[in-house]
Protein backbone atom coordinates (compact mmCIF):
# COMPACT_ATOMS: atom_id res chain seq x y z
CA UNK A 1 0.00 0.00 0.00
CA UNK A 2 1.13 3.70 -0.82
CA UNK A 3 1.73 5.36 2.36
CA UNK A 4 3.07 9.06 1.06
CA UNK A 5 6.28 10.23 0.74
CA UNK A 6 9.29 9.69 3.18
CA UNK A 7 12.88 10.76 3.59
CA UNK A 8 14.98 7.38 3.48
CA UNK A 9 18.83 7.39 4.49
CA UNK A 10 21.46 5.12 2.80
CA UNK A 11 23.60 3.36 5.05
CA UNK A 12 26.22 2.93 1.94
CA UNK A 13 26.90 6.73 1.03
CA UNK A 14 25.06 8.36 4.04
CA UNK A 15 22.57 10.65 0.96
CA UNK A 16 19.66 11.42 2.41
CA UNK A 17 16.37 11.53 -0.11
CA UNK A 18 13.01 11.33 -1.03
CA UNK A 19 11.31 8.79 -2.13
CA UNK A 20 7.55 7.05 -2.22
CA UNK A 21 6.98 5.24 0.49
CA UNK A 22 5.24 1.49 0.23
CA UNK A 23 4.70 -0.86 3.16
CA UNK A 24 6.85 -3.70 3.21
CA UNK A 25 4.87 -7.11 2.54
CA UNK A 26 1.59 -6.29 4.48
CA UNK A 27 3.99 -4.93 7.70
CA UNK A 28 4.37 -1.94 9.68
CA UNK A 29 7.23 -1.42 7.58
CA UNK A 30 8.33 0.85 4.73
CA UNK A 31 9.90 -1.15 2.14
CA UNK A 32 13.88 0.17 1.03
CA UNK A 33 13.77 2.08 -1.90
CA UNK A 34 16.86 2.08 -4.29
CA UNK A 35 19.75 5.54 -3.38
CA UNK A 36 19.69 8.24 -5.87
CA UNK A 37 23.38 8.79 -5.62
CA UNK A 38 24.58 5.36 -5.43
CA UNK A 39 21.98 2.71 -6.16
CA UNK A 40 22.13 0.85 -3.35
CA UNK A 41 19.43 -1.18 -1.47
CA UNK A 42 20.56 -0.56 1.90
CA UNK A 43 18.21 2.18 2.86
CA UNK A 44 15.25 2.94 5.73
CA UNK A 45 13.11 5.56 6.81
CA UNK A 46 15.19 8.54 8.44
CA UNK A 47 13.80 8.77 12.44
CA UNK A 48 14.07 7.32 15.76
CA UNK A 49 11.38 4.37 15.40
CA UNK A 50 13.25 3.31 12.36
CA UNK A 51 17.04 3.47 13.92
CA UNK A 52 15.26 1.87 16.85
CA UNK A 53 14.22 -0.92 14.19
CA UNK A 54 17.56 -0.76 12.56
CA UNK A 55 18.32 -4.68 13.09
CA UNK A 56 14.71 -5.76 11.63
CA UNK A 57 15.81 -3.44 8.45
CA UNK A 58 19.23 -5.11 8.11
CA UNK A 59 17.40 -8.86 7.76
CA UNK A 60 14.85 -6.96 4.79
CA UNK A 61 18.29 -6.19 3.13
CA UNK A 62 19.50 -9.44 3.58
CA UNK A 63 16.48 -10.91 1.95
CA UNK A 64 16.50 -8.77 -0.87
CA UNK A 65 19.97 -9.83 -1.86
CA UNK A 66 18.99 -13.26 -1.92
Amino acid sequence: MYLGKTTFICRSCGNKFRAPAYEWCATVFIAPQPCPQCSSMRTRPVGLIAWLEDAKYKRIWEANSK
